[in-house]
């Protein structure tokens, strides 16, 4: 048994690290390279070029501008509204004073 939590407790500790470590390198790795500073559209000769600078996020998914009504087939609505019905959460007995106290 104190294997095994030795064995998990350095795997944890690597999750940890390896991110720090990695990240470390990366800026190691850039650090001779030059960066253009200057403002406003021109044509610089050393192009700094790396696939994790780069890296865009890309949203999610997309936001709606109306409203549009969930569509589900009459199976899963059926299910949706018993899952919510026999959900004790959501009867009135709890939902009486589901609010903070009033800010002064």
């Amino acid at each position: 048994m104190q294997k095994l939590r030795l064995y998990i407790s350095i795997i944890f500790l690597a999750l940890l690290v390896i991110p720090m470590a990695e990240k470390l390198q990366h800026e190691l790795e850039h650090l001779t390279e030059d960066h253009c500073g200057t403002q406003g559209l021109h044509y610089c000769v050393s192009e700094h070029s790396c696939h994790i600078c780069n890296y865009v996020f890309s949203t999610s998914g997309y936001i709606t501008t109306d409203n549009e009504e969930l569509k589900l087939n009459p199976f899963a609505k059926n299910l949706l509204i018993l899952a919510i019905s026999s959900n004790p959460i959501f009867s009135p007995k709890y939902t009486f004073s589901l609010r903070g106290p009033p800010a002064c």
